[in-house]
């Protein structure tokens, strides 16, 4: 069972700010535990740099993303 930790709403937050906040919160995942971020446009360029810093061991999951309102649940895997 994946165990959020938190939901990190971006859409607040001024675009420099976001990716940083986002990597600092998965470098303190342990494994299993997850965060959901709620963004405001497609994540498509977080995406790229999550896997090309953590490779294969962050899972990505997008749910049905609506106008202004893109869910992605980030799991550490075991």
């Amino acid at each position: 069972m994946t165990e959020i930790t938190t939901t990190l709403d971006l859409r607040e937050l001024g675009c420099q700010e976001r990716h940083g906040l986002v990597f600092q919160c998965l470098n303190a995942l342990e494994p299993g535990q997850s965060i959901e971020l709620v963004n405001d446009h497609d994540p498509e360029p977080l995406r790229r740099q999550i896997k090309a810093r953590f490779d294969r061991t962050i899972g990505w999951s997008l749910s049905n993303p609506v106008p202004q309102e893109y869910r992605v649940t980030l799991t550490l895997r075991n």
